[in-house]
């Protein structure tokens, strides 16, 4: 036996526009092809670097950028377990309080760790990424080498801004 199959109006256009719907989302998601040519103004003024030569030339700005990425990123986590903690109502005041502290401490680090970079690439150097621990500072400093001139403002400067002494202030100097 023959079955016939009844398709409602209302049905086959539900299907056509969900189509649709699925066709424009995948030329938003993968972009609608475009034309290349050659000679078009903004081509002409971009030069396109493979992606390995821009990293291998880039005279170490990388280090840099990936270190203050990886500080923020590590800041961000400890800063997200404390203020679960800070906003679970299990855990007791103390706790909190503590958690409360860490986060300030946490955010005035951040501020001279900054302020300290802009002062050291005001004195002349490229750049540079500061480590705040406890009662020491580590000072990545973007040179080739560095005169005991250098070293000794890099390390009035980190002394000043933390109140450390200058023995517990270490200065790295890196390309």
């Amino acid at each position: 036996m023959t079955r016939l199959i009844r398709i409602r109006w209302r049905n086959l256009m539900l299907f056509f526009l969900a189509l649709v719907g699925v066709i424009f989302f995948a030329i938003g998601w993968s972009g609608w092809p475009e034309e290349k040519n050659e000679t078009s103004p903004t081509s002409a003024n971009v030069i396109k670097m493979p992606v390995d030569a821009a990293q291998e030339d880039d005279g170490g700005a990388n280090y840099f950028v990936d270190s203050r990425m990886g500080r923020q990123r590590a800041r961000g986590q400890q800063l997200e377990t404390l203020r679960g903690i800070i906003n679970n109502p299990a855990s007791k005041q103390e706790i909190r309080s503590e958690a409360q502290q860490s986060i300030m401490t946490i955010s005035e680090k951040i501020s001279t760790e900054m302020e300290l970079e802009s002062l050291i690439r005001a004195k002349g150097f490229d750049d540079a990424v500061v480590y705040l621990k406890d009662n020491n500072a580590t000072v990545v400093v973007k040179s080739d080498a560095l005169t005991p001139e250098e070293a000794a403002r890099i390390c009035d400067l980190v002394s000043r801004g933390t109140g450390m002494s200058e023995q517990n202030i270490v200065i790295i100097p890196t390309r």
